[in-house]
């Protein structure tokens, strides 16, 4: 009987980051585009953005890059990408005058990010 201990799992520790993220990300970029629309734009607002170009710019990004990196398909790159979006986010939440946001959930999936960059996308992907 084979025993399966960590270290047989620790390969797939990015197929796990990536598939998570990848969900994560979908989901903020479809609730900026189309599920709550008037209330990302307000949040933004208050973070200091000058227009609407700014949601519907991290929306897409995120909506792109989150199936992306679900799939393993360009994994890094996407992966870079959404490290952009977040460390913008990030600033803007440091300069706002108040918090509309969760500064740790935005600093928690930063870290994930990295640590996906890192990584690499694992082997269960489809385009490295």
């Amino acid at each position: 009987m084979t025993v399966i201990t960590w270290h047989m799992l620790a390969p797939y520790v990015p197929v796990l980051l990536r598939v998570t993220l990848g969900f994560i990300f979908a989901r903020a970029g479809y609730a900026k585009l189309f599920a709550s629309k008037a209330k990302s734009a307000a949040a933004f607002h208050a973070m200091g953005a000058k227009s609407n170009w700014s949601v519907c710019m991290a929306g897409w990004i995120e909506i792109v890059a989150g199936p992306l990196i679900v799939f393993g398909v360009l994994t890094r790159a996407s992966a870079s990408l959404l490290t952009l979006v977040i460390l913008r986010y990030v600033y803007a939440q440091a300069r706002a005058k108040t918090s509309t946001g969760d500064l740790h959930y935005a600093l928690s999936l930063l870290a994930l990010l990295l640590s996906l960059l890192a990584l690499g996308p694992g082997p269960l992907s489809l385009l490295p």
